[in-house]
């Protein structure tokens, strides 16, 4: 880690996410409880949370597409100024379409800003550190997610929505502040600049991408697991807030505390984050060990994480949910670190923007079909049987992984035996 420390473009970096990280969960946490309050619907929730995903269907490929001909460090301060001045606007209304919108407008520029910081990494550390500094950020992540929701649930205590809104703003103005100090000179990659930056060009790219993923059997056994675990994540991600309301009180040595619903749900989300935090500081270790397969490594985590979270919802007592889903953390930790480094280790370095936009872009889109789905039929269906169907659909991705990777090895044998 000392290099990393010692890396100044890195740990500008590294604070500049970390103050609009924790922003960005304030704002979570204060727009869903605001939506889920107002119009007490879990629905109406439901369709929030897809709008807000909905960018992710174009706006990740095409911030990998961007990302690999703009500035990296000009396009991510771009869209944190925009961010800055979009999320005031939620002070000056009340109405849930502006607020749609709003939501949709900072969805797409996240989006943008996600592809180009998984291609700028790579460019302000050395090869050797990629994993390191991974798991350092998904470290620094999981760490916001505990705070961030705990101190939006404070906030909303003390001050109102706009005091918020505000606090929001302010933490992409110091991103901005922390990008603007960092000293950054492009990589030219040989081949881009030959070519035409229009839509027929973008459309082009993303099948070379996938032509290079469908190769590339690692990469692509660890997509097809990530992508069932977004479906059934979508699902946790809707019934999470209307789970918390459940919960008025936590029950420590016999000795029962009355909380605040927004309490409980930043607990809850925080809780998940602390075993997060902590399955990302050991992954550095696990991916050190030559003895451990990657691919079982992977199936282990995600496995944990489906279980951990089945358990959460069919708990009634909140200190049993806030066990379970600790676990949940854990597995997904893990998971999380190991897949962002396989694709930054295994990306070449002019396909590396494509293939994060073009992931994360069908991941996203996969995660709010998951939320969207729930969102039908949440106010129909019990929670434990909405968020049991997610489990075993996260499970069945594991099923789907093995399988692919034992007929791709089935087909290269018979190919190599001719």
């Amino acid at each position: 880690m000392r290099e990393l420390f010692s890396n100044k473009n890195f740990m500008l970096y590294w604070f500049g996410q970390t103050i609009s990280g924790i922003g960005n969960w304030i704002n979570f946490i204060a727009l869903n409880l605001f939506i889920l309050n107002t119009f007490n619907s879990g629905k109406i929730m439901g369709i929030f949370l897809v709008v807000r995903m909905l960018p992710s269907v174009l706006f990740g490929s095409f911030g990998g597409f961007l990302a690999d001909r703009i500035n990296k460090k000009k396009l991510m301060i771009t869209c944190d100024v925009l961010r800055a001045l979009i999320v005031l606007g939620f002070i000056f209304t009340k109405n849930l379409y502006i607020f749609f919108l709003l939501g949709l407008l900072i969805s797409a520029l996240d989006k943008v800003f996600m592809s180009t910081r998984g291609a700028f990494i790579p460019e302000i550390v050395r090869k050797e550190k990629i994993v390191e500094a991974n798991s350092f950020c998904e470290m620094t992540r999981s760490v916001i997610t505990v705070v961030g929701p705990a101190l939006g649930a404070f906030l909303l205590c003390v001050f109102n929505y706009k005091t918020i809104f505000v606090i929001d703003s302010l933490t992409f103005v110091i991103s901005v502040i922390c990008l603007l100090f960092l000293s950054y000179s492009p990589k030219i990659i040989s081949g881009l600049e030959k070519k035409k930056n229009n839509f027929i060009e973008f459309f082009n790219e993303q099948k070379e991408t996938l032509a290079f993923l469908k190769n590339h059997s690692l990469l692509l056994f660890a997509f097809i697991v990530r992508l069932f675990d977004a479906l059934g994540s979508g699902a946790y991600n809707a019934t999470l807030p209307v789970f918390s309301k459940y919960f008025s009180s936590i029950e420590i040595f016999s000795k029962k505390i009355h909380i605040e619903n927004s309490a409980s749900y930043g607990w809850i989300v925080g809780v998940w984050a602390l075993g997060q935090f902590i399955g990302s500081f050991f992954t550095n270790s696990l991916l050190k060990n030559s003895r451990i397969n990657l691919k079982n490594l992977l199936i282990f985590s995600i496995f944990v994480k489906a279980v951990g979270m089945a358990l959460t919802f069919q708990c009634s007592i909140l200190l049993y949910a806030l066990i379970f889903i600790f676990i949940s953390g854990l597995g997904d930790g893990v998971a999380n670190v190991f897949f962002l480094s396989l694709l930054m280790k295994e990306s070449p370095e002019n396909k590396r923007g494509k293939i994060f936009g073009l992931i994360f872009s069908i991941l996203y889109s996969t995660l709010a079909l998951g939320i969207l789905i729930t969102g039908l039929f949440i106010d129909s269906y019990s929670i434990k049987i909405i968020t049991g169907t997610a489990s075993v659909i996260i499970l069945l991705g594991i099923v789907a992984g093995k399988v692919f990777i034992y007929m791709k090895t089935k087909v290269m044998r018979k190919c190599s035996s001719k």
